[in-house]
């Protein structure tokens, strides 16, 4: 079976990191647009990293702008500013983003656990 080529999944990656940084500024605007837009981005992520010539940088960025755009989304109140996080906030900033990086968590490790299959049948 050919392999896809790296430019492939790169290509791929850099959409999930532009996609990342739309949301930003999707966030501005709305935040339930920022959101759908932010889970696209780490699938997205997760998806770039699977592949035998992929690499998995793609997903880790797409996850920690992620993670930061919705601390961001659920800390800071545009009349107050931004509020110092306490257990509930943080528990609801996980639970907005945990299923998506769950799915891509495991693309990652599925991609990772493939190149390494790949190099060390191509060692021997």
């Amino acid at each position: 079976m050919k392999q896809l080529s790296p430019k492939v999944w790169a290509a791929t990656g850099w959409i999930s990191l532009a996609l990342s940084a739309w949301s930003l500024v999707l966030a501005t605007i709305d935040g339930v647009m920022a959101y759908f837009t932010i889970v696209i981005a780490i699938i997205i992520g997760g998806l770039s990293s699977i592949g035998i010539t992929g690499t998995a940088k793609f997903a880790v960025f797409s996850v920690v702008l992620a993670a930061v755009l919705v601390f961001w989304m659920t800390h800071h109140v545009a009349s107050t500013g931004f509020q110092l996080p306490d257990g509930s906030s943080i528990a609801t900033m996980f639970s907005l983003i945990s299923i998506p990086t769950l799915v891509s968590v495991v693309m990652m490790i599925l991609g990772i656990r493939r190149r390494r299959t790949y190099r060390r049948s191509y060692s021997e």
